[in-house]
């Protein structure tokens, strides 16, 4: 059963979403009390599924026409490999580990 995007960012939230008094270094070396891990919240098949589906329906909604599909990060990477299996569409990585 496909979850809504509502459902879908609910379930998210409760898996992956933390908070705490002390900041969390970020990898970027930023501090925010807020961290996602979607690594966690994306690691069952079934959620990195119906991310995969949001964003195809997302897409098609935004674009009369999507060649390519591009992730970056850890979680962004495999999300990506997500979208252009179901798709048939071509990806590309993209690594930026820069701090601006």
């Amino acid at each position: 059963m496909e979850q809504g995007l509502e459902e879908f960012a609910g379930a998210l939230t409760a898996s992956a979403v933390s908070c705490q008094e002390e900041p969390y270094e970020l990898r970027a070396g930023d501090l925010s009390h807020w961290y996602v891990d979607c690594r966690k919240g994306l690691s069952g098949g079934s959620q990195m599924a119906q991310a995969a589906d949001l964003i195809v329906n997302r897409a098609d909604q935004l674009c009369d026409r999507w060649d390519m599909v591009a992730g970056s990060g850890v979680a962004g990477r495999g999300l990506a490999v997500a979208v252009a299996i179901k798709t048939g569409k071509p990806m590309i990585l993209a690594n930026d580990n820069k701090r601006d």
